[in-house]
């Protein structure tokens, strides 16, 4: 089974949740981008929701003033044929049951409308068209607005807090899972904290339920996706996919993607097109035989796979960062690779390696100010980021010289990932040689060699800094050990 959900961005957290839950009993989850661009073919967004068993749409205040969303599912409401498909889900802070809170949402698009027209006066006719079918999207969601709140609002709705609570019981009876069935129970473990919780009760509950594959699927899909243990996971979906006759892609996919991360490539390519055999049109699967031809290093085989997984899913951020790496790195095509780089930013704003892969080409560019300012905004995207604020720390160091900016963001990345050993010799190098406080350049050197113990770079930065401070038994103790790992360093 395969649900489609049709989301705004600004509800992605609630949409990751859902997906969390259905994959992990086996519900293939189709994603939507944000939403859907006004200009897009209606058909092929409609196409999507046919090839899929069930939509989720994600109602949110954000979601209803979006005039991509609304106008495209204000259409999709008019096909009948759909109806029987399509589950809302109310997020929690919106409000459109109330007379009022109608009037609310209504009234807004009266006002966009008004607004664009008035701000349009000042211009030509010729040269503004684009602006002006804008404007006719406006007024074609204002007069349908009403139409499609009601059709909204007169369906047996689920707010997603509820949802949550009950375990997805209502979108699980609905899509044909029997109330009193496991389902219920394997979502609700599967949503403790704690991973290893997850494992004892899903396996406590397998032996209460010998070979229920519905409960193997959980543990196989937990082991991989949570545990990362690749080897039990293999075991899962192998007993789940030898056991069971009604044979699921998905499975066959985990099953070759735990072999995969197993290292085990024959293995891995053999499930993975048993699986398509079941579903021609995987977009995962093609995925995922795209990473590994590109693993095997046949870059030419992998981008075909990954072409095949944009034509089934053109919204999939990870592959369009797959084919930018595969561009950039093995095949010196800078322009490809920033423009798919590009691409995988624009479908995921929060992609922090899509940022720091980018700025990485703009190096070998040396464009050191974009290289910068792609950093700056990955980092406006993901403030958490040790990886990107050891990257813009590095970089100011270098090319701007603003060595107090630098120490913040190293310190930063430090604070968020105490074992990011770059981060600590990056922010030591800089006290060192920029006349800085060398106990702390002591002190996390001394942390770093706690951490990495034979790091070649480690001992010989505290050699310098013993060095520096007088003590010069502990710095030449320090450079023996580090001649001791290279013998080529020289006194």
């Amino acid at each position: 089974m395969n649900i489609f959900i049709s989301y705004n961005w600004n509800n992605r957290t609630e949409a990751d949740y859902i997906e969390k839950n259905l994959s992990s009993i086996g519900i293939s989850i189709k994603r939507d981008l944000k939403d859907i661009n006004y200009k897009d073919d209606l058909r092929e967004f409609m196409r999507q929701i046919r090839d899929s068993d069930y939509a989720i749409i994600l109602i949110s205040t954000d979601y209803l003033k979006s005039p991509n969303c609304l106008y495209e599912l204000s259409e999709l409401f008019k096909d009948r044929d759909f109806d029987k498909k399509i589950l809302p889900v109310i997020c929690d802070e919106t409000k459109i049951y109330g007379i009022k809170d109608k009037v609310e949402i209504i009234k807004y698009w009266s006002d966009k409308c008004l607004d664009t027209e008035e701000s349009l006066k000042e211009l030509e006719p010729t040269n503004s068209l684009n602006l002006l079918k804008e404007l006719k999207v406006y007024k074609d969601i204002y007069s349908n607005i009403d139409e499609f709140i009601d059709n909204v609002t007169k369906r047996l709705n689920v707010k997603f807090s509820d949802a949550i609570k009950s375990n997805f019981e209502d979108i699980l009876m609905f899509i044909g899972y029997n109330q009193y069935s496991l389902q219920n129970e394997i979502i609700r473990i599967r949503n403790f904290d704690n991973t290893q919780l997850k494992e004892i009760e899903l396996e406590k509950l397998l032996r209460s339920y010998p070979s229920n594959k519905d409960i193997i699927f959980a543990l196989g899909y937990l082991n991989l996706t949570e545990s990362r243990n690749n080897l039990k996971a293999k075991n899962y979906f192998k007993e789940y996919v030898e056991m069971y006759n009604d044979k699921s892609y998905i499975a066959f996919n985990n099953l070759g993607l735990a072999c995969h991360n197993l290292n085990e490539i024959e293995l891995s390519e053999k499930y993975y097109y048993e699986g398509l055999a079941l579903n021609p049109n995987s977009f995962e699967i093609f995925h995922n035989l795209g990473n590994l031809e590109a693993k095997k290093k046949n870059y030419k085989k992998a981008k075909e796979f990954f072409t095949k997984t944009i034509g089934l899913y053109p919204n999939y951020a990870e592959t369009f960062y797959n084919v930018a790496k595969i561009y950039s790195d093995f095949e010196d095509n800078l322009e490809l690779g920033k423009q798919n780089y590009k691409r995988a930013i624009e479908l995921e704003p929060d992609f922090f390696m899509a940022y720091n892969n980018l700025a990485s080409i703009y190096l070998r560019e040396k464009n050191y100010d974009k290289a910068i300012k792609t950093l700056e905004f990955g980092l406006d995207q993901n403030p958490n980021d040790s990886v990107t604020l050891y990257n813009l720390a590095t970089l100011i160091t270098i090319h701007l010289k603003d060595f107090p900016r630098a120490k913040k963001y190293f310190r930063e990345s430090i604070r968020l990932n105490n074992f990011y050993i770059s981060a600590k010799l990056g922010l030591a190098k800089l006290l060192i040689l920029n006349n800085g406080d060398i106990d702390e350049a002591k002190e996390l050197l001394l942390d770093a060699i706690q951490i990495e113990p034979n790091n070649e770079e480690i001992l010989v930065r505290l050699s310098s800094v013993y060095n520096l401070i007088g003590e010069l038994e502990k710095a030449n103790e320090y450079y023996d050990k580090a001649i001791e790992i290279n013998p080529r360093l020289k006194r």
